[in-house]
């Protein structure tokens, strides 16, 4: 993904249409990531073509606007293009803020970062229970010192707190490293869901032991529950000459949670 991390506004999900007519329309929904109400707002959307070259350029503003911080908007732009095989970057190049406050940028101030790392499920509910809902990646940081948190948003080397969560730099970077993830109890999700063991990934110290230790003293104890209700059944058929079975449906297992997440363009 290519953006500016200094940037107050947030791309959160980005919905592409065309119609027969070669024109490509998108529906952007944006995040007001500053401290202070967003009232004007203007950048650039670059149509990108299937290898990543710029095809058009429009520019879009917006004004009269009344954007607490963390709301969402839209922004619709639309480009006509003779595919519809497009990609979308939008550049931020103003934001004027209720309390007199400009930021300005440009296509020169995006910077290439790597995509959060989707994790599995298990590991996913783990971090979900100890960061909170929002929680979707393990956070890291460059050589730079450009930081990812955990809820997904690149922050500038500059920032001790995350422009969108204003979760505390140090913090998160101790606390949810994957490592630190990794190391989380799985009881903390899905009582079924066991962490993967992953090879060659800097997790060497990492055991499974204790949770087959667990599954078997669980095994264990349905297998004497067997047992002595067996045991039961045979004393009271001595006592009967006939007994009829009675026969029900096995009960349907709890479906798994879905934890969905969206692609930032």
């Amino acid at each position: 993904m290519r953006i500016d991390p200094t940037c107050p506004v947030d791309v959160q999900k980005c919905d592409l249409t065309g119609d027969d007519n070669g024109r490509v329309r998108a529906y952007v929904s944006l995040c007001n990531c500053s401290g202070c109400a967003l009232i004007a707002l203007e950048g650039n959307a670059q149509w990108l073509d299937a290898h990543g070259e710029v095809q058009i350029e429009t520019s879009f503003s917006m004004d009269s606007m009344s954007i607490e911080t963390g709301e969402i908007f839209p922004l619709t732009v639309a480009a006509s293009l003779p595919s519809r095989s497009v990609g979308l970057e939008i550049c931020f190049t103003r934001a004027q803020f209720a309390d007199g406050n400009e930021w300005t940028g440009s296509a020169e101030s995006l910077r290439d970062f790597p995509d959060p790392v989707n994790l599995p499920g298990s590991l996913v509910n783990a971090l979900v229970a100890e960061a909170g809902s929002d929680a979707v990646c393990c956070a890291q940081e460059t050589e730079s010192g450009d930081w990812l948190c955990i809820c997904g948003r690149w922050n500038d080397r500059a920032n001790e707190s995350c422009m969108r969560c204003r979760r505390d730099k140090s913090d998160t970077l101790f606390r949810f490293s994957a490592e630190s993830v990794w190391h989380f109890s799985p009881q903390h999700g899905s009582n079924d869901v066991e962490i993967p063991v992953v090879e060659n990934a800097g997790y060497e110290n990492y055991s499974t032991e204790p949770e087959i230790t667990v599954h078997r003293s669980g095994n264990m104890k349905r297998i004497l529950v067997a047992v002595l209700l067996a045991a039961v059944f045979a004393c009271a058929a001595l006592g009967v000459r006939t007994y009829r079975f009675r026969r029900t449906h096995a009960a349907g297992l709890m479906p798994t949670s879905y934890i969905s997440t969206t692609l930032n363009i």
